[in-house]
């Protein structure tokens, strides 16, 4: 792995706290979000950039998303036109955030949530409160793989709150159909955090 430039203290920290700490790892962002944490500014990005360029990388190309949600997103973004990807891409976000709009596009209103190890939820409007009131201040999230497979699909990332604190994230989903637009209709969802021995969502 290949060490970070030197783009000081403020802008260092700022990587650190996304969970950024080597050069390999700028290529899952994009310039766009990087502009948005506090503590990066234009110099920062354009030496990281520089940089980037002489070890023949690049920022990640900025993916458009149909929402903007309150934290920093980067990883596997790109949907290469492939609808259900970009569904489950916009649910995990969702999911993260407790953000009801992207329920709505994403998920069907009869949808089921299965939280390992012991809890069940049916529901839209049921899934939503409980994550509302569970959920925690998300700093960054790095969507690290995304699989889909006729009527099933996966997904693997990861979070880092505004305390620091790490969880892994995997979800493992059905849709309601083989459709390309199909609605998610049931989720299996697992975490664990890295750093605090409890749940996000007991």
């Amino acid at each position: 792995m290949t060490s970070l430039p030197r783009i000081g203290k403020p802008a260092a920290n700022a990587l650190k706290n996304i969970g950024v700490t080597n050069l390999e790892q700028l290529t899952r962002v994009d310039k766009e979000s990087l502009s948005r944490i506090h503590g990066i500014g234009p110099k920062a990005i354009s030496t990281l950039e520089n940089e980037l360029e002489r070890e023949d990388l690049a920022f990640r190309k900025h993916e458009p998303l149909p929402f903007t949600p309150g934290f920093i997103v980067f990883g596997s973004l790109d949907c290469n036109n492939a609808p259900k990807r970009e569904i489950i891409r916009d649910f995990a976000i969702s999911y993260v955030e407790g953000n009801k709009y992207g329920f709505v596009m994403t998920c069907d209103e009869d949808m089921s949530l299965n939280i390992l190890p012991d809890k069940e939820l049916q529901g839209m409007e049921e899934i939503h409160q409980h994550l509302l009131k569970k959920r925690h201040d998300i700093r960054m999230m790095d969507l690290k793989s995304i699989i889909i497979h006729g009527k099933e699909g996966a997904a693997y990332g990861s979070a880092v709150t505004i305390k620091g604190e790490s969880i892994e994230l995997a979800w493992f989903l059905e849709f309601n159909s083989h459709k390309k637009n199909a609605l998610i209709q049931k989720v299996t969802f697992f975490e664990v955090r890295q750093q605090l021995n409890q749940s996000l969502h007991n």
